[in-house]
């Protein structure tokens, strides 16, 4: 990989961002789709030594910093188990509070409240290390400070915030090329994380399958192009087909999973997959879907 010119590419659009500005910004945070990408969600009790004193958020970080060995543990176990990844290279890219609570009483805006038992929830999302420095040579290649390192994901629920579709209860359905990231947000707390291997690769492996003369370059071509009036046209939608049912039983089993939580729920899809607009309609007409409410981010 050309870093250095991956790193000019990413200081040019820095600088067309930033064309009606008056000055560009050092500081920056930067979203990562990483090609393995691991959560765990983990939760402690907490007293602190003096109840009347303000909430601050080193002391915030101490109690983040106290859980990671047991979340890291957790997290291997599962990459072994799940991912088949048995080498011991997993790296903390993002800590995330979820919820929390002081004395029994759920807070949204936790720093400077006093008080003397807590509850913290926290989303830890890991990646395989050797990614992470590949990043972070890109990072330092830009001289900025960066602020954090934040997965696309953990970034869905921010982009539409404010749109006039936003829920409060909600799940985040991000289709990468690898894999399939779901994000289930209730009250607006992440209350659910979860990677699939069903990235759009899936989809193109199962139309190789049925396409043994083509390259899987080619089979990659012939997906994201407008839906062709050939005589396999009929095949390609059944593998679609088969390839969303995957999809669906996934999003079934978290939305029975959360279905205390994940009331009058709206469905947010995004992903390059999309992009094709055969592709789309298909997606669109599935009719599980008609009880959703699906919405199409577009990043």
């Amino acid at each position: 990989m050309d870093m250095q010119g991956v790193a000019e590419t990413i200081e040019k659009s820095i600088h067309e961002a930033c064309r009606w500005v008056d000055s560009i910004p050092e500081e920056i945070i930067i979203g990562f789709s990483p090609v393995v990408c691991i959560g765990d969600t983990i939760s402690s009790q907490y007293i602190r030594h003096d109840p009347t004193e303000p909430l601050t958020m080193d002391e915030l970080d101490m109690m983040i910093e106290k859980i990671e060995k047991t979340s890291l543990l957790r997290v291997k176990n599962k990459a072994k188990s799940e991912f088949a990844i048995v080498r011991d290279d997993i790296r903390l890219i993002s800590s995330t509070i979820t919820g929390i609570m002081i004395d029994g009483n759920n807070v949204t805006h936790p720093l400077w409240c006093s008080g003397q038992h807590i509850r913290i929830s926290v989303l830890n999302i890991y990646t395989l290390a050797s990614e992470y420095n590949i990043l972070r040579s890109i990072v330092s290649s830009l001289r900025k400070n960066v602020i954090s390192i934040v997965p696309t994901p953990v970034i869905l629920p921010k982009i539409v915030e404010k749109n006039e579709q936003n829920s409060e209860n909600a799940i985040f359905v991000d289709i990468g090329y690898t894999h399939m990231t779901v994000v289930a947000l209730a009250k607006n707390e992440i209350s659910y994380f979860e990677t699939f291997w069903a990235g759009s690769k899936m989809l193109i492996e199962i139309l190789s399958s049925g396409s043994p003369d083509s390259s899987f370059t080619e089979i990659e071509s012939l997906l994201m192009r407008a839906r062709p009036e050939t005589d396999d046209k009929k095949f390609r939608e059944e593998c679609a087909t088969e390839y969303f049912s995957y999809v669906i039983d996934a999003l079934l089993s978290i939305i029975q999973k959360e279905k205390d939580t994940l009331k009058d729920k709206v469905l947010y899809i995004s992903g390059g997959i999309f992009s094709s607009e055969w592709i789309k309609n298909l997606f669109f007409s599935i009719p599980f879907l008609n009880d959703h409410r699906p919405y199409l981010i577009c990043l």
